[in-house]
């Protein structure tokens, strides 16, 4: 089965963003982007490790999130 690039889904053949440590590192290295950008990328994933630490580990209840509920 062909697929052409046309047919998938955004998620399915863009990069994921923002790339990981690592693959930052390699871009680096490659030449792909230069020094302000692997520091904006490095900022971004360290941003999004926190927002994800800030989340609650558990989904509230119902009756958490409406008290008035039995």
């Amino acid at each position: 089965m062909n697929h052409d690039l046309n047919d998938l889904i955004p998620s399915e053949y863009e990069p994921e963003w923002p790339p990981s440590e690592a693959d930052i590192q390699d871009m680096f290295e490659a030449g792909e982007i230069d020094a302000y950008d692997r520091e904006k990328a490095l900022d971004e994933l360290i941003a999004q490790e926190l927002w994800r630490e800030s989340l609650p580990c558990s989904v509230p209840s119902p009756q958490e999130l409406n008290s008035g509920l039995k």
